[in-house]
């Protein structure tokens, strides 16, 4: 037996004015921020979304918490800011942040004088390195560092090195594939090294220089390099006994435009035409390479 309903045309009428009173958004779910690809945010086509939708990326590195605003028409700044490629008006995907309970205290108070803090969601994991010994390195051809290997005689710490003159601007090279993660952006190194001779003065000081250039397919091997960034460091107290770590370089374009695969070349030198005063040989033990990863890693 059927049964028949009737719905009377002021509960239609009442229908419509809280869902009208009610917005309804969309929850969307992502496995990258951009790239346009399937499984990408900015693969959502504009005319979908709606003011307040929201949407969390998942990636092979990190969660990030994204809040659609109908009406920014703000230019685009990855991760910050996403425009959808499809029929984007002003609609803008805007990274939100995480409020968290300060931790230093029991009392839930916290030690700042407040409860709570913010911090961005692309901060937990943002940054990664890569350790390159001066065994990796290669000598160059035209005015090359010198290569050895030094056994530290008390305690038999053996090190290999690169030494640097401190009159004629010598240089050093490496090449590396650049993690996928890498985000293809600037890079910053910091120098492990020590001065090659006792003779050398503390306070004296001593400058880095690295450049690097990026080879995708097809490209010409004898390429231009991007511009290079140095770095000072003073010569401590223990002199050639003591490990030395320089500050970090200011922020390194690699040239070539990178891309996937590619690989890059890094060319290192003592910039001895600076405020390097030291006479000595500078041993180099090595390059500390720190990159932003920022880009879903998928299977070949």
């Amino acid at each position: 037996m059927k049964k028949l309903f009737k719905v009377s045309l002021l509960t239609i009428m009442f229908l419509g004015l809280y869902l009208s009173a009610h917005a309804i958004y969309g929850d969307y779910w992502c496995s990258a921020i951009n790239g346009g690809t399937t499984g990408a945010m900015d693969a959502i086509n504009g005319n979908k979304l709606n003011d307040g939708d929201s949407c969390t990326v998942k990636t092979s590195t990190a969660a990030y918490f994204y809040h659609l605003n109908a009406t920014s028409g703000a230019a685009e700044s990855a991760p910050n800011i996403i425009s959808p490629d499809s029929n984007p008006g002003t609609k803008r995907w805007l990274l939100l942040y995480i409020r968290a309970r300060d931790p230093a205290t029991d009392d839930d108070v916290g030690d700042r004088g407040y409860n709570d803090l913010r911090y961005a969601g692309i901060d937990v994991h943002k940054y990664n390195t890569i350790w390159v010994p001066a065994g990796a390195m290669i000598a160059t051809t035209t005015n090359g560092a010198a290569s050895g290997t030094e056994e530290y005689a008390t305690n038999d710490i053996m090190f290999d090195y690169l030494a640097f003159d401190g009159a004629t601007e010598e240089f050093a090279a490496v090449n590396i594939v650049m993690p996928e993660a890498w985000d293809r952006g600037t890079i910053k190194v910091k120098f492990y090294w020590a001065p090659g001779d006792s003779a050398a003065s503390a306070a004296d000081t001593v400058e880095w220089e690295i450049a690097g250039g990026a080879l995708s397919n097809d490209d010409a091997i004898d390429a231009a390099l991007g511009t290079g960034q140095v770095i000072s460091d003073v010569v401590l107290a223990g002199v050639e006994g003591d490990m030395h770590i320089s500050g970090a370089t200011p922020a390194i374009t690699v040239g070539g435009t990178p891309a996937l695969e590619d690989l890059v070349h890094f060319k290192i030198s003592r910039n001895v035409s600076g405020t390097d005063d030291m006479t000595e040989d500078a041993w180099l033990f090595g390059a500390w390479i720190q990159y932003v990863k920022d880009n879903d890693v998928t299977a070949w």
